[in-house]
C-alpha cells in the first residue's frame, strides 16, 4: 500500500509539473505574440511616420515649387519607399476665341474620377500676345469652329504644368477643364495629340511624349514648346508671371530677342512687364548702350503718364535702377582707369627708380665692382639695341636645361626672354614680370633657375588669404627633442636661408601685411622669426609676376602697387606672343614628341588663333559664359593627348580647343578642323561609356556620352577638367561617373568614395587640403602633440590614393 501511494503522490507531482510547463510554454507564447504586436505597431507607426513626413516635404515642395497646386500624375501611393518617381514640367500653348474666358481654363489629371475642385483646379494659363505673321505656319492643331474665326478673333495663352512621372514612364497624360464650360469649351493645344475622348461628358485626354530620338527624358526636365522659337517677348513673360521659377534656360531666347530689340520697345518690356527678368535685362541693356537718363525720362514724358497711371511706379523704379546702373558702371570705369597698369617694355629708353639706371653711373667719380659694371654694360647694349643675348645662350650651351625642361622651345622671343630674366638674377635684382596668360612668365624664370643654379625655384601662388606665416614660417605643435613647439619653415625663409630662386605668382593679389615682410626680405641680410635669426644666403633671388588689370577680380582683390613697392623691383613687360612664335613653338614639339604631324602645326596653330578670336568677338552665341583665354597650355594639352594617349591630332585638339565652346557654335570651327585628317569619333570609347553608364542606371544621353569623352580622354592624359552647365543639368552625375571610370582599380589603398568638396562663400582651404582634429586622450596624458592629429582633406586623400577628386561649384 505503501508503495502505491508513493506511486501515486509521483504520479500526481508529475502530472502538476507538465501542468506548470505547459503554462510556462502558454505564458511565453503569449509574451512572443505580444512582442510581435508590439513590432508590428512600431514598424506601422514607424511607416505611418515616414510617410507622413515624406508627404510633408512632398507639400512642403509643391508649395515651394507649384504653388501648392498637386502634380498631375500624383497618387499617394507613391510615397511608399519602393515607388520610384520624379517630376517634370511641359509648356502648353493654346489658341482660343477672343470671347472665352482663358483665365478659367486649367490644365487638369485626366485619371482622376471626381469633378476637379473649384477651390483649386490646376494650372492655369496666362494669356500674352503674338506677331500673327510669325504663328500663321504653326497652328496646325485648332478645331474646325476656331479655324473659321479670323486672326484677330483669336488669341494665344501658355500652361506649365508639373507631371509626376513614375520612372519608366514613356507618356504623361493631361485635359483641359474650363470652369463654367467643364470639358466642352473647344479649345485644343497646338502640339499634343488626342489620347482619348469621353463621349459621355467630352473629356478630352491629350498625350506628352516623354521620348525622344536619344532616349526616355529624366527628372527635372522641363519641355520647352517646339514652336517656342516663333514667339515674341510677351510670350517669356508670360512664362515668368506663370512660373516664379521659372528656369534661365527657358528664358534664353527671351534674352536674345531683347538684345536685338531697339530702346523704344526695351522701354515698353520694361513698363509693361514690372518686377520680371524680362524688365530687368532690358533695363540692363539700355544701360549697356548708355542711353542718357535724360532721354529715358523724356520718352516717359511721351507717353503722357499721369498720376493714377499704374505705369508711373514702374516708370519711376526703372529711372532710379537706370541710374544706379549707370552710377555703378562709371565708378567701375573710374576704378580700372586707376587701375591701369602702365609700366615701361623692356626695350624702352629708360626706367626709374634703380642706381643703376642713372646716367651719373659711368662718371669717372664712381668706382664699381664688377657687377655693376656687368650692370651698366648691359643696360647700355638694351639702350642700343646691341643686345647680343650672351647670357641666354651661355645658358643653353650648357645643355641640361633641353634635358630637365624638354618643351622650353628656344624661339628668339623666348631668347630674348631668357637673357634678362637670368642677367636679373646673376646681379641679385628682384625681377618683376608683368605680361598676359601664357607670355611664358613663369617658365621664363624656371629655365633661368634650372640653368644658373639646377634646381626649380620654389613656386609660391599670392591670394588675398596668404598669412605671414605662409611665407615665413611658424611655430606648430610637433615634437623636436624636447620641445613640443617646433619652428616650420615657410617657403620665403626656406628660399632665403638655402639659396633658393622664390617665383612669386599673383603678386598683386598679395595683402599689405605679407607685400611688408616681402619688402623687408628684400632689404636687409637677416630676417627674424619667432625670435630666431635667419641669415640671407648670397644666392637667394625673388621673381614676382602679374597679369595686371585681369577680367573677374574686383579692385578689393586686385592690389594698385605703389611707387614705393616698384622700386624695389626691376619691372619688365612680357608681350603677348606673336603668332609666328607661336607656329614655331608648335612645330619644334611636333617635331621632337611627334615628328610626323610635324606638317599639321600651321593648322593647329589657325584652330588656336581661331578659337582664341571667337572669344573675342560677337560671334558667341552665349555671351554669359565670359572669356576663355587660349595659351600655349591648350596646345600642350593636344600635343599630351597626342603622345600620351596616341590621339589623331583632329581628336586632340577637339577636346583640347573646341570641347570648351557651345555645340551650336562648333560648326564654324569646321573647315580648319577638317584640315586634321578624319576621326572615329572615339566609337570604341563611346562604346564602353554606354555600357558603364547602363550598368549603374545612367541614362546615356548623347549630350552625357560627348561630355564624358572629352573629360575621360583629358583625364587620362593627366589633365584637369572643368565641367561647365547650368544647374541641374547633371555636372555632378558626370564628375562621380569620369572620376569613377577613370580611376585604376589596381590601385591600392583607393577609397570606397571618389573625395568630393561642395564649395559654397563660407569654404576654406582647410576643407580641401585637411585640418588637425582634437583627439582623445587618457587623463595621465601629458604630450600636448598627441591632443591633436592631422586628418588628410579630400584632395590630400585623392592625391595620395592616385585618384581623382570632385571640386563642386567651384564657382
Amino acid at each position: 500500500k505503501e508503495r502505491i501511494r508513493l506511486q501515486e503522490e509521483a504520479k500526481e507531482k508529475e502530472r502538476i509539473r507538465l501542468q506548470e510547463e505547459e503554462k510556462e510554454k502558454e505564458r511565453i507564447r503569449l509574451q512572443e505574440e505580444a512582442k510581435e504586436k508590439e513590432r508590428i505597431r512600431l514598424e506601422e507607426e514607424e511607416r505611418i511616420r515616414k510617410v507622413e513626413e515624406r508627404m510633408k516635404n512632398f507639400q512642403e515642395y509643391i508649395t515651394s515649387n507649384y504653388q501648392g497646386i498637386i502634380p498631375i500624375g500624383w497618387s499617394d501611393d507613391l510615397l511608399e519607399e519602393d515607388e520610384q518617381y520624379y517630376f517634370i514640367r511641359v509648356e502648353i500653348i493654346v489658341d482660343y476665341p477672343a470671347n472665352l474666358d482663358i483665365t478659367a481654363l486649367t490644365v487638369v489629371d485626366p485619371n482622376n474620377p471626381e469633378q476637379p475642385d473649384p477651390n483649386q483646379p490646376g494650372f492655369h494659363f496666362v494669356d500674352f500676345e503674338v506677331d500673327k505673321q510669325n504663328i500663321s505656319d504653326s497652328i496646325n492643331q485648332i478645331s474646325s469652329s476656331s479655324q473659321s474665326k479670323t486672326d484677330n478673333e483669336m488669341r494665344t495663352a501658355i500652361a506649365v504644368p508639373a507631371f509626376c512621372v513614375q520612372v519608366g514612364e514613356k507618356n504623361c497624360f493631361y485635359s483641359l477643364h474650363h470652369s463654367t464650360l467643364g470639358w466642352k469649351h473647344g479649345v485644343k493645344p497646338r502640339l499634343h495629340k488626342i489620347e482619348d475622348y469621353d463621349e459621355n461628358d467630352g473629356m478630352i485626354t491629350y498625350r506628352v511624349k516623354l521620348t525622344t530620338e536619344i532616349g526616355i527624358l529624366r527628372g527635372d526636365e522641363y519641355i520647352q514648346h517646339k514652336l517656342r522659337n516663333n514667339l515674341q517677348v510677351p510670350f517669356f513673360a508670360a512664362l515668368e508671371s506663370v512660373i516664379p521659377n521659372v528656369p534661365e534656360s527657358a528664358l534664353r531666347g527671351a534674352f536674345d530677342l531683347i538684345q536685338r530689340s531697339n530702346n523704344d520697345e526695351l522701354l515698353k518690356f520694361a513698363l509693361a512687364y514690372k518686377d520680371s527678368a524680362v524688365a530687368q535685362y532690358s533695363l540692363d541693356i539700355l544701360t549697356s548702350r548708355k542711353v542718357s537718363l535724360f532721354t529715358i525720362a523724356s520718352k516717359f514724358k511721351d507717353l503722357n503718364i499721369v498720376s493714377d497711371d499704374p505705369r508711373l511706379s514702374t516708370a519711376i523704379t526703372s529711372l532710379i535702377h537706370i541710374k544706379n546702373l549707370q552710377q555703378h558702371q562709371k565708378d567701375k570705369e573710374q576704378t580700372n582707369e586707376q587701375k591701369k597698369f602702365k609700366q615701361p617694355q623692356v626695350n624702352e629708353r629708360y626706367s626709374n627708380g634703380f642706381l643703376c639706371d642713372r646716367k651719373s653711373i659711368f662718371v669717372d667719380q664712381v668706382v664699381p665692382d664688377r657687377l655693376l659694371l656687368e650692370t651698366a654694360q648691359q643696360l647700355n647694349n638694351t639702350r642700343e639695341g646691341n643686345n647680343n643675348l650672351e647670357y641666354a645662350n651661355e645658358l643653353l650651351r650648357i645643355g641640361h636645361i633641353s634635358e630637365r625642361i624638354p618643351r622650353f622651345i628656344t624661339t628668339l622671343s623666348a631668347k630674348q626672354r631668357l637673357d634678362i630674366v637670368s642677367y636679373a638674377l646673376r646681379s641679385g635684382v628682384p625681377l618683376l614680370i608683368q605680361g598676359p596668360t601664357s607670355a611664358s612668365k613663369s617658365l621664363t624664370a624656371q629655365v633661368a633657375s634650372v640653368g644658373l643654379y639646377g634646381q626649380f625655384p620654389l613656386i609660391y601662388a599670392l591670394s588675398e588669404q596668404t598669412e605671414v606665416g605662409d611665407l615665413l614660417g611658424r611655430k606648430m605643435l610637433r615634437r623636436r627633442g624636447t620641445s613640443m613647439l617646433s619652428y616650420v619653415p615657410g617657403v620665403l625663409a626656406e628660399a632665403y636661408e638655402k639659396g633658393r630662386v622664390l617665383l612669386l605668382d599673383e603678386f598683386d593679389l598679395c595683402p599689405p601685411k605679407v607685400l611688408s615682410s616681402i619688402l623687408s626680405a628684400l632689404d636687409g641680410s637677416t630676417i627674424e622669426v619667432d625670435g630666431r635669426q635667419i641669415v640671407r644666403h648670397q644666392n637667394f633671388r625673388v621673381i614676382a609676376t602679374l597679369n595686371g588689370e585681369t577680367e573677374g577680380f574686383t579692385s578689393q582683390q586686385r592690389n594698385i602697387l605703389t611707387s614705393e613697392v616698384l622700386a624695389r623691383f626691376r619691372t619688365i613687360s612680357f608681350p603677348l606672343m606673336s603668332r609666328e612664335e607661336c607656329n614655331e613653338i608648335f612645330s619644334q614639339l611636333l617635331q621632337k614628341s611627334y615628328s610626323q604631324y610635324e606638317q599639321q602645326s600651321k593648322q593647329i596653330s589657325d584652330i588656336h588663333k581661331s578659337v582664341e578670336k571667337y572669344y573675342v568677338s560677337d560671334q558667341r552665341t552665349d555671351k554669359s559664359r565670359g572669356y576663355a583665354a587660349m595659351t600655349l597650355r591648350n596646345f600642350s594639352y593636344a600635343l599630351d593627348l597626342m603622345v600620351l594617349d596616341k590621339l589623331q591630332p583632329r581628336d586632340a585638339c577637339t577636346i583640347s580647343y573646341l570641347a570648351q565652346i557651345p555645340t551650336a557654335d562648333r560648326a564654324q570651327f569646321n573647315k580648319q578642323i577638317d584640315v586634321l585628317g578624319s576621326s572615329d569619333n572615339f566609337q570604341k570609347l563611346r562604346d564602353e561609356i554606354i555600357k558603364t553608364a547602363k550598368e549603374i542606371y545612367i541614362h546615356p544621353h548623347p549630350q552625357f556620352i560627348d561630355a564624358a569623352v572629352y573629360a575621360i580622354n583629358a583625364a587620362r592624359a593627366g589633365l584637369h577638367v572643368l565641367l561647365e552647365g547650368p544647374s541641374g543639368s547633371g555636372l555632378t552625375t558626370l564628375a562621380r561617373f569620369v572620376a569613377k571610370f577613370c580611376t585604376n582599380k589596381t590601385t591600392q589603398n583607393i577609397p570606397n568614395e571618389i573625395p568630393i568638396v561642395l564649395l559654397g562663400p563660407e569654404s576654406t582651404v582647410e576643407n580641401i587640403i585637411g585640418s588637425f582634429k582634437p583627439q582623445e586622450v587618457s587623463g595621465e596624458e601629458t604630450d600636448l602633440t598627441k591632443l591633436i592629429k592631422w586628418e588628410n582633406g579630400p584632395l590630400l586623400i585623392a592625391s595620395q590614393a592616385g585618384i581623382p577628386v570632385i571640386l563642386d561649384r567651384i564657382d
